[in-house]
């Protein structure tokens, strides 16, 4: 199944988060300002080797890599955002970090 529409867009006038790289600089706080509540969730919720995981919304990536990292070498973790920028950051701090990056679109 194709599409004419683009997979990323533009946010809509008025829109609260205005995305880029303003918005991944607060995101990038929020993502230590929670790491110990994320990773207990992930916990809670039993994430464990080889899951396939899917992150709606995953702005730079922080919980997709972190799922990533718990799930393993043999998982399969997909983050979707309508931000590009955000997935640009996201991809460049998984190879930074010499990381296997998550898939991200």
């Amino acid at each position: 199944m194709t599409s004419d529409r683009p997979l990323v867009r533009q946010f809509p006038s008025g829109y609260a988060i205005d995305g880029g790289r303003a918005d991944a600089d607060r995101l990038g706080r929020q993502t230590d300002v929670m790491a110990v509540a994320t990773a207990a969730l992930l916990s809670r919720v039993g994430l464990g080797s080889g899951w396939a995981c899917l992150d709606v919304g995953c702005g730079i990536g922080s919980v997709t890599g972190e799922m990533a990292r718990t799930a393993g070498p043999a998982a399969l973790a997909v983050g979707v955002d309508r931000d590009a920028e955000a997935l640009r950051i996201a991809q460049r701090t998984a190879v930074g970090a010499g990381e296997r990056p998550a898939v991200l679109w």
